[in-house]
């Protein structure tokens, strides 16, 4: 291959960590998750989850849309996975799964399987509830 072609190779196929930085795992965990379910306004999205480690304990990252959620650092990714779902459920997300992508470096596809998060009791809904909610979906939708 001569000099010209590797240059225009390299400008039409850019690594994907130069679009993507969540791909390279020199300071991340060797393990991924992919996240589905429903967001705040009910819409389904699916994400991936990057684990950072930092002296040794791992932190869990989603990023959706202008959303950025960073968990504590724990021992392992999974006790970060789960604390990570609960402050989404916090927030409102709702019929959360997750399913290993990544493992020790090894795209794994969709050969694991997905893991379910049963959604938190909800307060019953009352009417001034019902009342605050229909005024914040008009104004979103207004806005």
């Amino acid at each position: 291959m001569r000099d010209v072609d590797r240059l225009d190779f390299h400008l039409v196929c850019p690594s994907r960590t130069a679009f993507y930085p969540e791909f390279a795992m020199s300071d991340q965990a060797q393990e991924k998750h992919q996240l589905a379910g429903l967001d705040t306004r009910e819409r389904g999205f699916s994400r991936p989850i990057v684990f950072e480690q930092a002296d040794g304990r791992y932190q869990a990252i989603l990023r959706y849309e202008t959303t950025r959620v960073v968990t504590t650092a724990y021992d392992t990714p999974g006790a970060a996975l789960e604390e990570l779902i609960r402050t989404l459920q916090g927030q409102g997300y709702s019929q959360l799964r997750s399913q290993l992508s990544f493992r020790d470096g090894t795209y794994l596809g969709s050969q694991e399987p997905w893991i379910e998060y049963p959604d938190p009791a909800r307060q019953p809904e009352t009417p001034d509830r019902l009342i605050s909610k229909f005024f914040a979906w008009f104004s979103r939708s207004i806005g």
